[in-house]
């Protein structure tokens, strides 16, 4: 009684070997505002004929680039990563460079993205004086760009956290702070 297995091979010629990487989705959250942590997600699929063992992902923008471990990617399949970059510090269009690669293919891409200050309008009610214990009413409009947009607003006094406001989805906000001695 013997046993036996078989078992089947496929040989491929140097020259019939294709190693294709792909981007099937790329995602990011918008608005992107100045020093933002930018999670992007990238989905990357192996469309050659062989696995690759060393696959990663870099991203550039600006003058920042941020790269995954190495993964492995069999044929067929994809393999989706969360990288995090910063957004630059000035407003401003970017193109944010992401490339798939191992030693073998490379891929590239380029988004164009914008980057968003926020333009914050303020009123204050009494306008020019309020007696100690007076509460203050503070008032305006959050703007990306030209449109309002709902957004938390942070106060700080004298670079120390106060208090936060979040404003409505067409950017207005108010509140009140009183100032007392005590």
């Amino acid at each position: 009684d013997t046993d036996s297995e078989t078992q089947s091979f496929t040989l491929l010629e140097k020259r019939d070997i294709k190693h294709i990487l792909e981007f099937t989705n790329i995602a990011y959250n918008t608005p992107i505002i100045p020093g933002d942590n930018i999670p992007v997600s990238v989905t990357v699929k192996n469309s050659g004929n062989v696995d690759e063992e060393s696959v990663r992902i870099k991203i550039i923008l600006d003058d920042k680039t941020v790269y995954s471990t190495p993964f492995y990617l069999a044929r067929d399949r994809s393999e989706t990563k969360t990288l995090y970059i910063e957004a630059p510090s000035k407003s401003g269009a970017y193109d944010m460079v992401i490339v798939a690669y191992d030693q073998n293919t490379e891929k590239k891409s380029i988004q164009s993205i914008d980057i968003f200050r926020y333009l914050l309008s303020l009123e204050l009610s009494p306008k020019d004086e309020a007696f100690e214990g007076d509460w203050i009413k503070i008032s305006g409009t959050a703007r990306l760009d030209t449109a309002g947009t709902s957004r938390k607003l942070n106060i700080y006094k004298d670079d120390v956290y106060a208090k936060t406001i979040i404003s409505k989805d067409d950017g207005t906000y108010s509140d009140y702070v009183k100032f007392d001695t005590s």
